[in-house]
């Protein structure tokens, strides 16, 4: 008996299921897969100008505050000063005083005044504690007197008073440079005999 051949066998395989092959290496091609889903593109351009706005004005303080650091002490304005010594005993007191804008009209006295700030500053970090605390207490009061009794009294104020300034800076550098006996290298004398009392240092220069 002769067998029946089915459709498939008379007509071979149908055009969907004969591989598709490339043309000049032969190779057959795979079929394509499902569709990857689309990529969402999130937009950043405003996170983006936000960040570098920030990052412009951070850099500008930046070098603002290093110029500030690097402006010679002269050439600094009262704010400048006062934010570089704030926190100093003797401009505390000053700012209270009608003459204290006598200090940057006036260039000598604000040389002098400077000079004496900074070696506060380095006493205070040097040296620090009560007896350094307690002579600056003192000189700021001495200092302060001078100044108003000069002011009321003297027709050469701003002459006088950067004179006394001046002193008061000298006696500082040469009375941090004597210490007591059988201590070199440790606190001067004149901050070490006031460290464990409420005494007042005496002014090197009153008579």
């Amino acid at each position: 008996m002769q067998k029946r051949m089915t459709k498939e066998e008379v007509d071979g395989p149908g055009l969907r299921d004969v591989p598709q092959v490339e043309p000049s290496s032969g190779r057959a091609v795979p079929e394509a897969g499902p569709s990857a889903p689309p990529i969402e593109v999130i937009d950043l351009s405003t996170e983006t100008s936000v960040l570098a706005r920030a990052m412009a004005e951070s850099l500008r303080e930046h070098e603002k505050m290093q110029a500030r650091f690097k402006k010679p002490m002269m050439e600094k304005s009262i704010e400048e000063i006062i934010d570089t010594f704030c926190d100093s005993q003797i401009l505390l007191q000053a700012l209270c005083k009608e003459w204290f804008g006598l200090f940057f009209s006036e260039k000598g006295l604000k040389v002098a005044l400077v000079k004496l700030l900074v070696q506060e500053r380095q006493c205070n970090k040097w040296y620090p504690g009560r007896g350094t605390h307690q002579y600056f207490k003192s000189l700021t009061m001495n200092l302060m007197e001078t100044g108003d009794k000069l002011m009321g009294s003297s027709s050469e104020f701003v002459a006088e008073l950067e004179t006394c300034i001046a002193d008061k800076t000298s006696a500082l550098i040469y009375g941090y440079s004597v210490f007591p006996q059988g201590a070199p290298g440790g606190v001067p004398q004149m901050f070490a005999e006031l460290q464990g009392s409420g005494v007042e240092v005496i002014d090197l220069l009153d008579d």
